[in-house]
């Protein structure tokens, strides 16, 4: 068995902490530790601490296949090495690694600003799209596909049909996309919809009117819409308070 000296009893030197925890100090040795380490407090507290540490380092590596097994304080002594290790490295590449996050930061929210929509911007996208859709014979006049009415909003109630998918490009990385509807007076209504992350939420509609066409528009979950079509259109109005209710 190996055995420590025990040291001056006013000190308790990491030789003696660690012949302690390592439990290689003879029974009357032993006992001498206890006796001082109950008349010093905060030596009682770090030698716990210790004994604390080495117990779950040896648990911890206690179970690795083909290893040999080694003092509990030679572990204790390892792990630390690798603790420094670690530390000693983030200290080294600090600076790297907060000029990595910083540039991810400004790319994530380079990214959000470019795509953001104003809602001018989605309103002359939906005033373009009605403009064309005006046009003698610029929509077919047969039935829309099944699939349009699964898709579309349902606007049946009033009258609607979607007879045409729709896109117009909003910005440099931003498309709208929507639809065309027919209502059964003959006459047409553009819906565009996009997302924009800087859009606050605008859950009512709020009506524009530029010349002969009115715009509703209203923005839920960072997407904004926009319902276009005459002023004098049947129904434009009830459409959009169909849309934002649901």
């Amino acid at each position: 068995m190996r055995t420590t000296p025990f040291t001056d009893p006013d000190v308790l030197s990491e030789a003696d902490v660690q012949a302690f925890v390592d439990g290689s100090l003879s029974p009357e040795r032993n006992e001498q530790v206890q006796r001082y380490l109950r008349t010093r407090p905060d030596e009682a507290r770090r030698v716990g601490f210790y004994e604390r540490l080495n117990r779950e380092m040896q648990q911890s590596f206690e179970h690795i296949d083909g290893d040999v097994a080694q003092p509990p304080f030679a572990t204790l002594a390892r792990f630390s090495l690798i603790v420094a290790g670690c530390t000693g490295w983030l200290r080294q590449h600090l600076r790297a690694i907060v000029a990595a996050l910083l540039l991810a930061v400004c790319a994530a929210g380079g990214w959000v600003w470019a795509t953001r929509v104003p809602a001018t911007v989605l309103d002359a996208g939906a005033l373009m799209v009605l403009e064309h859709v005006l046009q003698p014979a610029s929509v077919p006049a047969a039935a829309a596909a099944p699939l349009l009415h699964t898709t579309a909003p349902d606007l049946s109630s009033l009258g609607w049909q979607p007879v045409e998918r729709s896109t117009a490009q909003v910005g440099p990385f931003a498309r709208a996309n929507g639809f065309i509807y027919r209502n059964s007076a003959g006459d047409f209504a553009v819906l565009l919809s996009v997302r924009d992350w800087t859009a606050p939420a605008q859950p009512q509609w709020q009506a524009r009117r530029v010349g002969e066409v009115r715009l509703l528009g209203w923005t839920t979950a960072h997407t904004r819409f926009v319902l276009a079509g005459r002023a004098q259109m049947r129904g434009l109005m009830r459409a959009a308070d169909l849309m934002t209710m649901r």
